[in-house]
């Protein structure tokens, strides 16, 4: 079988900083900090144009080997929004002189995905397997360092940021085990490998690559489940 789709988004974005009376004043030099210092910097270069319109399409091909197996082909684009706590420039330490803060500069990243999936079943018990490719513009990671001099201390300040393209390979393992009717195991692992590029910080261009693993117990009684 086959399947297409798209979504369509329209975003119309502005984001101000607007302090309000929440941060102190340069005026108030006993108490005036770091803090407050960074904040009215936002507020300085407030309002923050981030508007985009974007077609997000699906396709889907479904293959059945026989009742028990089957593969499936699958490509789509999404969409991952910065969060609220990486817009937000709010100033946190995240050590004495290590401040990590939201950046409302950070605009969405935009992923295509392409997955080819294998599964398998018999009765209630399951297996799949899946290899997938990621492609990804604009990843978000608080990488965005620079050196901040106040009252004669300096301090890294971090930030959200847009960093350039991201190519991922991944292979995800999956078997859905009932070894008693009342008890259902769930095991599974993923590995992946990553390329950063496209980013004019030296540090942010490379490989990365890792795994994990994972086991799951449930017990379903009459009363309810463990």
């Amino acid at each position: 079988g086959f399947g297409l789709g798209a979504r369509i988004e329209y975003a119309d974005v502005l984001l101000s900083v607007d302090l309000d009376g929440d941060y102190k004043s340069i005026d108030d030099q006993g108490n005036y900090d770091i803090f407050d210092y960074l904040m009215h910097l936002a507020e300085d270069n407030s309002d923050y144009p981030n508007s985009y319109f974007k077609v997000y399409p699906t396709f889907n091909m479904n293959y059945n080997i026989n009742e028990n197996q089957s593969i499936k082909l699958g490509y789509s684009k999404r969409v991952n929004r910065p969060s609220l706590r990486q817009l937000k420039p709010i100033a946190r330490n995240l050590s004495t002189a290590l401040i990590r803060m939201g950046d409302a500069n950070t605009k969405p990243e935009f992923i295509d995905k392409i997955e080819l999936q294998y599964t398998k079943t018999k009765g209630r018990n399951s297996f799949s397997s899946s290899f997938y490719y990621n492609y990804t513009i604009d990843k978000i990671q608080y990488w965005d360092r620079d050196i901040v001099t106040f009252d004669e201390t300096d301090y890294t300040v971090m930030r959200s940021a847009n960093f350039g393209i991201t190519k991922g390979l991944g292979l995800d393992i999956k078997a859905t085990i009932w070894p008693l009717p009342f008890w259902l195991v769930i095991v599974g692992t993923n590995a992946w490998s990553s390329i950063f590029e496209g980013s004019d910080e030296s540090d942010l261009v490379g490989n990365s690559w890792g795994s994990y693993s994972f086991l799951s117990n449930r017990m379903f009684l009459p009363f309810g489940s463990l």
